[in-house]
């Protein structure tokens, strides 16, 4: 029986999704993301070259959520060019930030504008990351692999024999 007019069938249907599968598939298998000045500067904050830095904060993925990159913010762990700043203030490409979140430091010269949190290759195209803070982040790594934390090997709860040993150390 044929389609009424202006129906869709089934087989059209299929057919789309096999397209839009195909360009899926071509996309993933690029090996660069290609963006373009309108990959930026997305959302509210496409008219000026401003934004909040908890907001950047967040779109950058230096942390999870924004109350997150407000919280660091509040208690000072981010400079903005030598100066703490509160969550509400605006950010220009260009600026250097210091940003401290537990053991972990980065130096970052901010790059690019983004009101969304985009996927981390793009995310990472927003900002550029000194050469002594590569190098930081380089030597911390090293530290680790050559002096683990002690017990970091431990998993779960200790066996009964180990729990004998343990309890033989204590009398």
């Amino acid at each position: 029986m044929p389609s009424p007019v202006g129906k869709v069938s089934d087989i059209d249907r299929r057919m789309a999704r096999g397209r839009a599968a195909q360009a899926i598939e071509s996309a993933l298998r690029t090996e660069s993301v290609e963006l373009n000045e309108s990959s930026f500067l997305m959302g509210d904050d496409a008219g000026g070259q401003r934004q909040r830095i908890d907001k950047w904060l967040w779109a950058a993925r230096f942390f999870k959520t924004r109350s997150l990159a407000a919280a660091v913010l509040g208690g000072g762990r981010v400079q903005c060019n030598g100066r703490q700043v509160k969550p509400s203030h605006e950010l220009t490409p260009g600026d250097e930030l210091d940003i401290a979140a537990g053991e972990l430091r980065w130096t970052v010269i901010v790059r690019g504008l983004s009101g969304q949190r985009r996927p981390a290759a793009e995310a990472r195209l927003l900002y550029e990351e000194t050469a002594e803070s590569v190098a930081r982040h380089l030597r911390q790594q090293e530290l680790r692999r050559l002096a683990p934390t002690p017990g970091a090997n431990l998993k779960g709860r200790p066996t009964k024999k180990a729990g004998r040993l343990i309890r033989g150390f204590n009398e």
